[in-house]
């Protein structure tokens, strides 16, 4: 299965998850995205989009259609995608923990 960007936009977290996009390399986070990480480049920044990339790997953070409260505060929800810059294609297994590095809670 693919999908684009622009539709992971208009999807909830709920409903990212009732479609199982976990299993086509899609990670879900929660959290403010970080301006910088160690490592990576930041290439690309909006409102609702940040990339960062390195020599091999482009990474997408995407933010899900809608906030959710989390400890009476409100947080973004976070699609994160890897794209392996030398195959030209998103990679389908992330590791599991690999998304906090891009967020600060």
């Amino acid at each position: 299965m693919k999908i684009k960007n622009e539709t992971l936009k208009k999807l909830t977290n709920r409903e990212a998850l009732d479609l199982d996009l976990i299993s086509i390399g899609c990670m879900f986070v929660r959290g403010d995205a970080k301006q910088r990480v160690k490592g990576y480049k930041t290439t690309y920044k909006s409102a609702d989009a940040m990339h960062y990339e390195n020599d091999d790997v482009r990474i997408e953070l995407i933010a899900l259609a809608s906030k959710s409260e989390f400890d009476g505060i409100m947080k973004q929800d976070w699609c994160l995608r890897v794209y392996d810059m030398n195959k030209m294609e998103y990679i389908t297994f992330v590791q599991p923990l690999f998304a906090i590095n891009f967020v600060k809670n």
